[in-house]
């Protein structure tokens, strides 16, 4: 296609023009340019990264993760633009993910980390210009954002050499880019470094001070830097040296004989599979397993050097052979198991995680990893435990289904194997026995996906042919087979098979699974032998290849199957937990986690915990509504219930990321009422004297401020209880006495309460005169005046009380008497003063005081002079990118058209050009709503101004003795307003942020290099 120009870009001045860095101690989803991340290769999309993915790009590198679409290698990098807002396009900002592949874990350098940050910039400025749809919408500077990449998965990269790579990684590509488009404007400006751990972004700032030295030493200046670190919200004090971050570490468990024997390495870097046995050498059915295995685990920050265990040929095979045919769990043999096959460097190790991902090739796959035994009790009961299989090969696409729909197999009749197979049936029967356990099964998990999902069933399905039919009629999210399943049977006509066991001797082999077009996402296989992975190649198009590994190949998220038959009543258990699970939002791993300590508590003689074998990703979450993926941005209940903080701070901690995730909870319904419950079990996990404490008090009434309305009373009650329970040891912030005053204000406003109201008046004034005594004191010193913020709180109490008065004015049977109007007028003049006395401190006390003198001089000519100061805000804040990029900056353009609509009085007008203005200001309104993060509190706020607004005008336009015609139809069109964002709160709201017809493509994505 053919690039924009912009037309000659004075590529040397553009060259020499410095790159502005600055770091920012701040949660990452207040972030609202580009994010760049890194990712290693095979790795799932977890901690930071799920938090990109959920909560900016609206999943949409999950879906590029589906695809195969994702980076992970060196050189490999995914964008993800998304759609913008007018104003985004204007502005040049927009809010998107820029995902660069760091490597195998372990292998990255400074240097690397260099290389990998100058390809993935250079794929977001591509991405820019390809989007770009004329000159008008192309920037000279973009902005881009950066965690501090590799600091925090390796001993290798400090947080120095993070901050230097990735600075060095943005000039390179600056630089590079100028020279490949000569005659384009465009480069990074502005890289902002993002950390939510205030000490961290405190070295970072020192280390950027030093950085900006060492690049600007010669003639050309190469950066420029903010010297003091920024703040934003969400930031975090580190209380715990060994925090988690979600992170789960790799043992990687591998045929050492292999490795020694593997040819040259193929283009992609991987090494060739070792070459397949001669066709003399005799075929044998069963496991095949290496003589020496290689272990090396990748931790979060430290690899450990890589070890092999020998082991004896025979011994392994013959106890694998024990632990298949005998399903009682024997602790001698796990116990033995793990000695043998564990090299002694790895078993401490071992005994100390939590969670583990086990990568596995063909060979190391067949062995029993769950039952290992370390002391008395086994590592899958002690620790969630993960499979995943080294190097599979992918479908180059994949198509998987958009709809929640599941297919459960459950006992199908096998009659006619025996025509078929090798063998004789029970008493002269053509099929196998009949497994009560796998129908019982099948309609428990039936029972339960029923409640979520679409759902196809073939329990006890007489006709092979009819189940196969199924396969196909349609899409299917999930998939669940409980029955008999053959491995490497023989045929009568010499071949061998392997498959889930149908009548006429039909199976539904790996073909049939290959053969699917569209992809599930979980399959759970409980069959005999399935989970059993074969290294050799067989004939017959992979029909003795394992059902697991093709799933896995095709494309599938996360598969269950099963090493050994399985014990009746463990696998009911097992099953039901692991679904409950999953459609209660657990992960993956987690999910198998549980499951298998039921299963055990349920049958502790048998070892069917141990016979479930999970792979794929341990972040993986079942979808279980239309408006996306269960919330799992939080700690479960279970969680909190380990939980066990040594001090208050923790709990307080705890309780500002609860305030934070309530703006930026998932779309599923009740995320509320989780996240309630998330604070009542916060605050039951604790002792009592704990929430004594002032600082406590506080954080708590802060979350119920966030909550909204409705729980503002008992947000106020914690203020108080804070004031009052506040001692020398403790620190309790003035913001408590100011959000009591404030929350009072806006509760008697909305309860018809004026002592109320008069209550937080009283308050804030109280705080205004002791800042103005104080300042009166200050000898030889210029008298600063009180806060603004305190102003502004106090006009936005009196704006209140004057709102209150005009609403009792209108219902009286005497509204329009001077005397009613003085009541009003007097608050409003107060509320006027107050925000004039602010107006220094922030645009949006100025857009207050604009709307609430245009409501008072209605009745007068209009006043050129505000007029003209609103329409200047107007043009100021669509054309200056907002610092902060809060939701209150951001909703300044829709305060600042209301404010003009009003002085102007084209919002009064009855005609076209009313309904224009009216419809820009919604629209201005909405499009804050939809793009930028914001919380219930926030909304409600915007909310009360327009309905505050319309008290006013309604009651200033029934006076009788001053009368302003035009009043009725501006509070119609006020209310009119608001009714419109109420409509899109009640259908669209739980939906932010981002637009909602965003769904990606190719609009939205850089592909993979």
């Amino acid at each position: 296609m053919a690039k924009p120009s912009a037309g000659p870009a004075q590529g040397s001045e553009r060259e020499s023009a410095p790159l502005h860095v600055s770091c920012h101690a701040m949660d990452l989803r207040y972030v609202s340019q580009p994010l760049m991340v890194g990712h290693y290769e095979n790795d799932p999309i977890a901690a930071a990264e799920a938090l990109i993915d959920r909560d900016i790009v609206a999943g949409e590198l999950s879906i590029r993760n589906h695809l195969g679409l994702y980076a992970g290698p060196r050189g490999t990098t995914t964008v993800v633009l998304m759609s913008r807002s007018d104003r985004e396009l204007h502005q040049g900002s927009c809010r998107g993910a820029v995902v660069i592949g760091l490597g195998k874990l372990g292998d990255l350098s400074s240097v690397a980390l260099a290389e990998a940050v100058r390809v993935g910039t250079l794929r977001y400025l591509l991405q820019i210009l390809d989007r770009a749809e004329g000159t008008a919408q192309l920037q000279p500077e973009v902005e881009l954002a950066s965690l501090l990449i590799g600091q925090n998965s390796t001993n290798e990269i400090h947080i120095e050499d993070s901050l230097a790579a990735l600075v060095e990684g943005v000039l390179a590509a600056n630089e590079q880019f100028s020279k490949a488009f000569p005659k384009v404007s465009l480069r990074v400006g502005r890289l902002q470094l993002l950390e939510v751990y205030l000490d961290t972004a405190i070295t970072a700032t020192r280390s950027l001070r030093v950085l900006e030295g060492k690049l600007n030493r010669q003639d050309r200046k190469r950066l420029t830097i903010e010297p003091e670190l920024q703040f934003g919200k969400g930031w975090r004090h580190r209380l715990d040296a060994a925090q988690e971050t979600g992170y789960w570490p790799r043992l990687i468990v591998t045929n050492a004989e292999a490795n020694l024997s593997t040819g040259p390495s193929t283009t992609d870097g991987t090494a060739r599979s070792a070459p397949p046995p001669a066709a003399s050498e005799e075929r044998r059915p069963g496991v095949q397993l290496a003589n020496q295995l290689s272990f090396s685990f990748l931790g979060e920050r430290a690899r450990a050097e890589t070890l092999q265990q020998q082991r004896q040929s025979g011994l392994v095979e013959k106890l694998l052979e024990a632990s298949i045919q005998n399903p009682t769990y024997s602790e001698d043999l796990s116990r033995t198991l793990f000695q043998l096959l564990v090299p002694s460097a790895f078993k401490e190790l071992a005994r100390g995680l939590e969670q583990l991902v086990m990568v596995l090739d063909d060979t190391t796959t067949n062995l029993p990893w769950e039952l290992l035994l370390a002391d008395s009790k086994p590592l899958a009961l002690s620790m969630a435990m993960v499979r995943q299989l080294q190097a599979p090969r992918f479908r180059p696409r994949v198509r998987q289904a958009t709809s929640r729909s599941a297919y459960v197999i459950g006992n199908p009749s096998s009659a006619g194997f025996f025509n078929v197979f090798v063998g004789e049936g029970p008493k002269g029967s053509t099929g196998l026995a009949s497994l009560d356990g796998a129908r019982m099964e099948a309609e428990k998990v039936l029972t339960l996906l029923g409640g979520s999902y679409s759902c196809q069933c073939s329990i006890e399905e007489e006709n092979g042919v009819d189940v196969i039919n199924k396969l196909y009629q349609q899409p299917y999210r999930v998939l669940h087979i409980a029955g008999h399943g053959v491995y490497e049977h023989p045929t009568r006509q010499g071949d061998r098979r392997s498959g889930v066991v149908l009548s006429g001797g039909i199976l539904i082999t790996a073909a049939e699974i290959e053969a699917m077009e569209v992809v599930p996402d979980l399959v759970f296989l409980n069959c005999c032998h399935l989970g059993t992975v074969k290294r050799e190649p067989v004939a017959f198009n992979r029909l003795a290849a394992s059902v697991a590994r093709q799933l896995i190949e095709m494309g599938v998220r996360a598969v269950v199957a099963c090493g050994w038959a399985v014990d009746d009543q463990a696998a009911l258990v097992f099953a039901e937990v692991f679904y409950t699970a999953m459609l209660n939002g657990r992960r993956f791993g987690e999910a198998v986690f549980l499951a298998r300590k039921e299963a055990h508590a349920a049958v502790p003689a048998s070892n069917t915990w141990g016979a479930y074998q999970a792979y794929g990703d341990p972040a993986y979450q079942l979808e279980t509504s239309d408006t996306g993926p269960a919330d799992g941005s939080g700690p479960s209940l279970e969680d909190l219930a380990r939980w066990a903080p040594v001090t208050c701070m923790e709990l307080i901690d705890r309780l500002k990321q609860l305030e934070v995730r309530i703006g930026h909870g998932d779309s599923h319904d009740g995320a509320a009422e989780s996240l309630q419950q998330e604070l009542l079990a916060l605050l039951d996990s604790v002792p009592p004297s704990w929430l004594g404490s002032a600082e406590v008090a506080v954080a708590v009434a802060d979350v119920h401020a966030a909550f909204g309305g409705a729980h503002w009373e008992e947000a106020c009650r914690h203020y108080l209880a804070a004031i009052r329970s506040h001692q020398g040891s403790d620190g309790l912030p003035v913001r408590a006495m100011e959000q009591l005053a404030n929350l009072d204000a806006r509760l008697g406003e909305r309860n018809n309460d004026e002592a109320r109201v008069q209550k937080g008046i009283e308050r804030l004034e109280a705080l205004i005169q002791i800042a103005s005594s104080a300042t009166k004191e200050a000898a030889g010193e210029q008298a600063a005046g009180p806060p603004g913020e305190w102003q502004a709180l106090l006009g936005s109490a009196y704006k209140r009380l004057a709102a209150l008065r005009a609403r009792t004015l209108s219902c009286s049977a005497h509204p329009g008497g001077k005397k009613g109007l003085d009541s009003v007028m007097e608050p409003l003049n107060a509320s006027i003063e107050a925000y004039s006395l602010a107006s220094d401190q922030g645009v949006s006390n100025q857009l207050n005081r604009l709307a609430l003198e245009a409501v008072r001089g209605l009745s007068e000519p209009t006043n050129g002079e505000a007029i003209q100061q609103a329409q200047t805000l107007v043009e100021e804040l669509r054309s200056t990118l907002p610092r902060d990029h809060s939701f209150w900056s951001r909703v300044a353009v829709a305060d600042a058209l209301l404010a003009r609509g009003l002085l102007d009085r084209r919002l009064a007008a009855e005609d076209p050009s009313g309904d224009a203005a009216a419809k820009e200001i919604e629209e201005a309104y909405l499009d804050v709503f939809t793009n930028v993060r914001n919380t219930p509190l926030e909304r409600e706020s915007v909310h009360e101004h327009l309905s505050l607004l319309g008290d006013l005008v309604q009651a200033r336009s029934q006076c009788r003795s001053d009368p302003c015609p035009q009043g009725p139809g501006l509070a119609a069109r006020l209310r009119a307003i608001g009714a419109a964002l109420q409509r899109w709160e009640e259908t669209m709201g739980a939906k932010r942020p981002g637009p909602p017809d965003s769904k990606g493509g190719e609009d939205d994505m850089e592909s993979l290099s």
